[in-house]
């Protein structure tokens, strides 16, 4: 199957994974379900059934970024895998345009309607939706925001901590593909799980000895982009080898290919099914805070690089994933992810005095989804037309400067 199609494929899972975290954020914005998330002792036995099964696939937030991680190592590799390697300039201008211009632009939308609406305190809700729009901009948070330096992020769009690592590695990632291309995929594997090792035992030792918050929170935001790169690498190397991979699941027969998928999503929700790991992640020491969360999260990987590798090989979930309507919320992924935390805010704080809670976060993921659509179609899309723009415009310069030197050196 060619290639563009195996892509889609993976953007309609990109699309159920960005619609994960809508349901995520949506959902701890209640407090019960944040005291869920952290591993607290509930009572309720739904919100225990949601939590603490595969069912939290449904609304796995760190899940689904870590699987964007691995979805750009895979994407961004093809080109250069295909012999069809871009030049830097060029690509890092589809780059910028792809993820900045729409990034800051969402910026700049939150802290408009966070200076309209005003917003204050609402305590039914959930200290982590409290603590967005909390505060007013400062010059500071600007500088931050135009420079992505990961500062106050939560403030004004929670997700775009994200974006900073994607961002970074973005830059760096034809040095590290020349390494893939170069290497085995075991030295690969080992070079990624050590960069891994070295960001954890940074931020342990960041921990420990750096008083100053400013420096504290640039180290280890340079530690976690270290830590992510892994990611990146893991993807390109599926990529890498999927050619090999890929027909040896074919062979298979659909009783394995689903043993596989569900064997994919418990490492993928491990987290929850594994309750006591989950609980030492964010309630241990900062040891075991960051062993158990870097055990995790290869586990995770792991569930990730089996379900790519599994969508890809299969025709029944090919043509359930290639359903126009996933394939669309796949195309408008990035958008829903950029708007869905102003969309919850605006609704909530904007309503809050006339329609119950309860009926405003149902109604939140849908809402999302429409501004989504509209955010794409005005902010996303012009921004990848806008590089592709610039990258032919340059092209037919430097065609013109070729064709003109020539001309002067045969006269």
């Amino acid at each position: 199957m060619p290639n563009g199609q195996r892509i889609e494929v993976l953007d309609s899972i990109r699309g159920l994974a960005s619609f994960s975290v809508v349901i995520h954020h949506t959902l701890i914005a209640t407090p019960i379900f944040l005291a869920a998330h952290y591993h607290e002792s509930i009572e309720n036995n739904l919100v225990k059934v949601l939590t603490s099964s595969p069912l939290h696939v449904l609304w796995g937030g760190h899940e689904a970024v870590l699987l964007f991680f691995v979805l750009s190592g895979f994407v961004l590799s093809l080109p250069f895998l295909n012999q069809r390697s871009p030049k830097y300039s060029q690509y890092l201008i589809k780059r910028i345009c792809r993820i900045y211009i729409p990034y800051i632009l969402s910026i700049a939308l939150s802290a408009g309607l966070l200076f309209l609406l005003n917003p204050s305190n609402i305590s039914d809700l959930s200290d982590w939706f409290n603590g967005m729009w909390s505060s007013s901009i400062t010059g500071k948070t600007i500088f931050s925001s135009l420079l992505m330096l990961d500062y106050h992020v939560h403030n004004l769009n929670t997700v775009t901590w994200s974006l900073v690592h994607e961002m970074r590695i973005s830059i760096i990632f034809p040095i590290l593909i020349f390494f893939i291309i170069k290497y085995t995929w075991r030295k690969s594997l080992l070079i990624g799980i050590f960069l891994s090792l070295f960001a954890c035992i940074a931020n342990v030792l960041v921990y420990r000895t750096i008083q100053n918050d400013a420096v504290f929170l640039l180290v280890t935001s340079l530690s976690s982009t270290v830590y992510y790169t892994n990611f990146f690498i893991i993807g390109a190397v599926v990529a890498k080898h999927r050619h090999q991979i890929i027909p040896k699941i074919k062979r298979l027969n659909s009783s394995y290919k689903f043993t596989i998928l569900a064997v994919s999503l418990a490492l993928y929700c491990s987290e929850w099914i594994i309750p006591k790991l989950g609980y030492y992640k964010y309630n241990g020491d900062i040891i075991q805070t960051t062993l158990t969360t870097f055990i995790l999260d290869l586990i995770i990987m792991t569930g990730i690089i089996i379900l790519f590798t599994l969508v890809l090989s299969s025709s029944t979930f090919k043509k359930i994933l290639l359903n126009r309507y996933l394939l669309g919320l796949g195309k408008i992924s990035y958008s829903l992810y950029l708007v869905h935390i102003i969309v919850l805010l605006s609704i909530i704080h904007f309503f809050k005095y006339d329609v119950p809670f309860g009926i405003l976060l149902l109604i939140v993921p849908i809402i999302s989804v429409f501004v989504a659509i509209l955010f794409y179609k005005y902010i996303e899309f012009p921004s990848i037309s806008l590089a592709n723009r610039i990258v032919n415009n340059k092209n037919r310069s430097d065609s013109k400067t070729i064709v003109a030197t020539r001309y002067s050196i045969k006269k």
